[in-house]
Protein backbone atom coordinates (compact mmCIF):
# COMPACT_ATOMS: atom_id res chain seq x y z
CA UNK A 1 0.00 0.00 0.00
CA UNK A 2 2.83 2.37 0.80
CA UNK A 3 4.32 1.80 -2.63
CA UNK A 4 1.03 2.58 -4.33
CA UNK A 5 0.51 5.67 -2.19
CA UNK A 6 3.91 7.05 -3.22
CA UNK A 7 3.86 6.00 -6.87
CA UNK A 8 3.18 9.53 -8.18
CA UNK A 9 6.05 10.94 -6.13
CA UNK A 10 8.38 8.23 -7.39
CA UNK A 11 7.39 8.91 -11.01
CA UNK A 12 7.96 12.64 -10.56
CA UNK A 13 11.36 11.91 -9.04
CA UNK A 14 12.27 9.69 -11.98
CA UNK A 15 11.22 12.32 -14.49
CA UNK A 16 13.22 15.03 -12.77
CA UNK A 17 16.32 12.82 -12.51
CA UNK A 18 16.13 11.74 -16.15
CA UNK A 19 18.48 14.55 -17.21
CA UNK A 20 20.81 14.36 -14.20
CA UNK A 21 24.51 13.75 -14.79
CA UNK A 22 25.54 13.03 -11.21
CA UNK A 23 26.72 9.41 -10.88
CA UNK A 24 25.49 9.30 -7.29
CA UNK A 25 21.99 10.35 -8.34
CA UNK A 26 21.95 7.95 -11.28
CA UNK A 27 23.04 5.06 -9.03
CA UNK A 28 20.41 5.99 -6.45
CA UNK A 29 17.72 6.06 -9.14
CA UNK A 30 18.80 2.61 -10.28
CA UNK A 31 18.48 1.29 -6.74
CA UNK A 32 15.09 3.00 -6.42
CA UNK A 33 13.84 1.35 -9.60
CA UNK A 34 15.07 -2.04 -8.46
CA UNK A 35 13.44 -1.74 -5.03
CA UNK A 36 10.20 -0.39 -6.46
CA UNK A 37 9.91 -3.31 -8.85
CA UNK A 38 10.75 -5.78 -6.08
CA UNK A 39 8.00 -4.40 -3.83
CA UNK A 40 5.31 -3.83 -6.43
CA UNK A 41 3.25 -6.72 -7.77
CA UNK A 42 2.99 -6.73 -11.56
CA UNK A 43 -0.79 -6.80 -11.33
CA UNK A 44 -1.04 -3.38 -9.68
CA UNK A 45 -2.01 -0.42 -11.90
CA UNK A 46 0.69 1.78 -10.35
CA UNK A 47 3.32 -0.75 -11.47
CA UNK A 48 2.12 -0.46 -15.06
CA UNK A 49 2.25 3.34 -14.81
CA UNK A 50 5.75 3.13 -13.30
CA UNK A 51 6.92 0.94 -16.17
CA UNK A 52 5.37 3.39 -18.64
CA UNK A 53 7.42 6.19 -17.05
CA UNK A 54 10.55 4.06 -17.39
CA UNK A 55 9.71 3.33 -21.04
CA UNK A 56 9.37 7.05 -21.73
CA UNK A 57 12.79 7.73 -20.21
CA UNK A 58 14.45 4.95 -22.16
CA UNK A 59 12.78 5.93 -25.42
CA UNK A 60 13.74 9.57 -25.05
CA UNK A 61 17.38 8.66 -24.47
CA UNK A 62 17.57 6.11 -27.27
CA UNK A 63 15.75 8.31 -29.76
CA UNK A 64 18.24 11.14 -29.32
CA UNK A 65 21.01 8.70 -30.28
CA UNK A 66 19.09 7.39 -33.26
CA UNK A 67 18.30 10.89 -34.51
CA UNK A 68 21.87 12.22 -34.11
CA UNK A 69 20.69 14.77 -31.58
CA UNK A 70 23.45 14.16 -29.06
CA UNK A 71 24.59 17.72 -28.72
CA UNK A 72 23.88 18.93 -25.24
CA UNK A 73 24.85 17.61 -21.83
CA UNK A 74 21.18 16.89 -21.24
CA UNK A 75 21.06 14.58 -24.27
CA UNK A 76 24.16 12.70 -23.13
CA UNK A 77 22.72 12.35 -19.63
CA UNK A 78 19.44 11.01 -21.02
CA UNK A 79 21.31 8.42 -23.08
CA UNK A 80 23.37 7.31 -20.11
CA UNK A 81 20.34 7.20 -17.86
CA UNK A 82 18.38 5.20 -20.44
CA UNK A 83 21.21 2.68 -20.43
CA UNK A 84 21.18 2.54 -16.64
CA UNK A 85 17.41 2.04 -16.56
CA UNK A 86 17.72 -0.85 -19.01
CA UNK A 87 20.52 -2.33 -16.95
CA UNK A 88 18.35 -2.17 -13.84
CA UNK A 89 15.33 -3.58 -15.67
CA UNK A 90 17.40 -6.50 -16.99
CA UNK A 91 17.36 -8.08 -13.52
CA UNK A 92 13.62 -8.07 -12.94
CA UNK A 93 12.02 -7.37 -16.32
CA UNK A 94 14.21 -8.91 -19.05
CA UNK A 95 11.21 -8.95 -21.40
CA UNK A 96 11.12 -5.14 -21.27
CA UNK A 97 14.80 -4.97 -22.21
CA UNK A 98 14.22 -7.50 -25.00
CA UNK A 99 11.70 -5.08 -26.49
CA UNK A 100 14.55 -2.64 -27.10
CA UNK A 101 16.92 -5.23 -28.59
CA UNK A 102 16.58 -4.15 -32.23
CA UNK A 103 16.97 -0.47 -31.34
CA UNK A 104 20.06 -1.24 -29.25
CA UNK A 105 21.58 -3.29 -32.08
CA UNK A 106 21.04 -0.40 -34.51
CA UNK A 107 22.67 2.03 -32.07
CA UNK A 108 25.68 -0.25 -31.57
CA UNK A 109 26.02 -0.64 -35.35
CA UNK A 110 25.86 3.14 -35.75
CA UNK A 111 28.51 3.68 -33.08
CA UNK A 112 30.69 1.01 -34.71
CA UNK A 113 30.43 2.67 -38.14
CA UNK A 114 31.26 6.07 -36.64
CA UNK A 115 34.21 4.63 -34.72
CA UNK A 116 35.59 2.86 -37.78
CA UNK A 117 35.17 6.00 -39.85
CA UNK A 118 37.18 7.99 -37.30
CA UNK A 119 39.84 5.27 -37.23
CA UNK A 120 40.18 5.31 -41.03
CA UNK A 121 40.46 9.10 -41.05
CA UNK A 122 43.08 9.01 -38.31
CA UNK A 123 45.13 6.41 -40.19
CA UNK A 124 44.91 8.40 -43.42
CA UNK A 125 46.11 11.49 -41.58
CA UNK A 126 48.98 9.52 -40.08
CA UNK A 127 50.00 8.16 -43.51
CA UNK A 128 49.95 11.67 -44.97
CA UNK A 129 52.21 12.91 -42.17
CA UNK A 130 54.59 10.00 -42.72
CA UNK A 131 54.68 10.74 -46.46
CA UNK A 132 55.45 14.41 -45.81
CA UNK A 133 58.23 13.39 -43.43
CA UNK A 134 59.69 11.03 -46.04
CA UNK A 135 59.55 13.76 -48.68
CA UNK A 136 61.37 16.16 -46.37
CA UNK A 137 64.09 13.59 -45.63
CA UNK A 138 64.54 12.78 -49.33
CA UNK A 139 64.78 16.43 -50.33
CA UNK A 140 67.60 17.14 -47.90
Amino acid sequence: RTVAANSNSVRMLLESCRQCESPKVVDAVGRLISKYLALSPDTEPHTAQFLKTLHEGVEKGLMSVSANQVTARVDRAQIHNAERILLTLAERKPDVVDGYASTLVKIVQKFTREHLSHMVQARQGQRQQEQVAEDVVEST
